[in-house]
């Protein structure tokens, strides 16, 4: 397989379409290291190998701050692990002093996830950001450790936005699920980034389609909002994105 594909231009490159779609792409530089192309011109190295038969993943670092010459190098390192028989993940891990308190929960790391990159966004962004966890995440599995989430937790998050055709924001709060798994993978607080599994299951958004209301028709009377209301309480419609979300991974 061949290794080194990578240039710094072709990644510069990689950015345009990214920017324009607003859609994250992927580019490999081979020998299991990859780049996620980000719509906000940041991107995310990954190192991809097997180990005991399993699929491991591990962070390389962000793009800009780590270039591709320095993600290659963590390459080599992860091979040289891998080559001596030791899983590459053992480097990360934290060394955890005697006396420390627990592993930190999901909503406290997404907290400072969210703290770290709010400079980069509009001040309507950023609450809108806080808020969707808030929302739609913190109360299913915030309290939990990384390690103690799963792809079932993932999912319980965000089955009832797709039940209600919220798809497109169902997509960015898993996005923001992923982001800080892999947030904490680069502070060495987990291994584990169980958002990937759920990543092809997602129903694909409609462009311009309309989430179907939740609670707004129980406060209208007209006629034809009742009927609506009553659709959508039998949940015509939802069975087949739910069941192919469980069915994925």
């Amino acid at each position: 397989m061949a290794t080194n594909r990578l240039t710094s231009l072709s990644i510069r490159n990689a950015f345009k379409p990214a920017s324009a779609s607003g859609q994250e792409s992927v580019v490999s530089d081979g020998d299991g290291l990859s780049l996620i192309v980000r719509p906000d011109g940041t991107g995310l190295w990954r190192f991809r190998y097997r180990w005991v038969g399993k699929q491991q993943m591990l962070s390389a670092g962000r793009w800009p701050e780590v270039q591709l010459a320095e993600a290659r190098v963590t390459r080599q390192r992860f091979r040289a692990e891998l080559r001596e028989g030791r899983n590459p993940s053992n480097l990360r891990k934290p060394v955890r002093k005697a006396g420390t308190s627990g592993a930190p929960s999901f909503e406290s790391v997404a907290r400072e996830w969210h703290s770290a990159r709010k400079n980069r966004w509009r001040p309507k962004h950023t609450a809108q950001v806080l808020r969707s966890l808030e929302v739609n995440v913190f109360p299913v599995f915030g309290a939990k450790s990384f390690e103690l989430i799963d792809r079932e937790d993932v999912l319980a998050a965000l089955t009832p936005m797709i039940k209600r055709d919220a798809l497109e924001l169902a997509t960015r709060v898993w996005q923001r699920v992923r982001d800080v798994f892999l947030f904490a993978i680069d502070k060495g607080v987990t291994e584990r980034n169980p958002a990937e599994s759920v990543r092809r299951a997602l129903p694909t958004p409609v462009k311009g389609q309309l989430p179907r209301p939740a609670t707004v028709f129980a406060e209208r009377t007209d006629r034809s909002d009742r009927t609506l209301s009553r659709a959508h309480r039998d949940g015509r419609g939802f069975e087949a994105p739910i069941a192919n979300l469980r069915a994925a991974g």
